[in-house]
This record gives C-alpha cells, structure tokens and sequence, in this order.
C-alpha cells in the first residue's frame, strides 16, 4: 500500500510540475505568429558592402526608413533597381532577424 502511496505521490507530484514549470510544459512554447505586412517610407539606394560585378549577391539596395531610423536589406533587386536613390513607400514584412524586407510592393513618393 506504501509503494502505491508513493507511485501517486510522485504522479501528482510531475503533473504539478508540468503545468507550472515553462521548461516542461506539454503545450507548444514556440508558435509561429503570422507576418504581418509593414509600410516602409525613405531612400532606395545601393548597398555599400557589396560587388556589384557579382550576380550572385542578394540585397543589391538598401532603404534608409526615416521614421525607425534603420537601414534595411530589400529582397527584390528587380523591384528596387528603378527606385535607386528616389524617396519611396515600400509595402512587405520584415524577415532574416528583422533586418531584410520581403517587398510586395514599391510606390515612388516624389
């Protein structure tokens, strides 16, 4: 009878702990939010850091966001390449670390 005690005990015991502790939780700690799409406002202009000899190389332009006062990786050359040193409005959502933008769409506001 002292053993089933103690089987018990021990049962109740790790329940407790597994609602309670985060480290042994049975729930999923990391879900994944949605992206949700952002309104970038400042320059396009050309990456500094890198050869542009070099097909190869992503974020080719950056965009200097007036109002976070960051700079930002764009992922579509294509889109920015004619943007190049205009003031703009992108539309996308920020990726990598929060450091490159994923654009869906570039609007020139001057």
């Amino acid at each position: 009878m002292k053993s089933r005690f103690s089987y018990l005990s021990a049962v109740a015991l790790l329940l407790g702990l597994c609602t309670t502790h985060p480290s042994v939780r049975l729930t999923t700690a990391h879900q994944r939010s949605e992206p949700h799409k952002e309104t970038f406002t400042g320059e396009v202009t050309r990456n500094p850091e890198i050869d542009y000899d070099s097909m190869d190389q992503l974020y080719r332009h950056i965009i200097y966001d007036e109002s976070r006062k960051m700079n930002y990786f764009l992922d579509d050359d294509g889109k920015a390449e004619k943007y190049d040193e205009k003031r703009v409005e992108i539309e996308g959502t920020l990726e990598r670390k929060d450091t490159a933008i994923r654009v869906d769409s570039i609007k020139a506001l001057d």
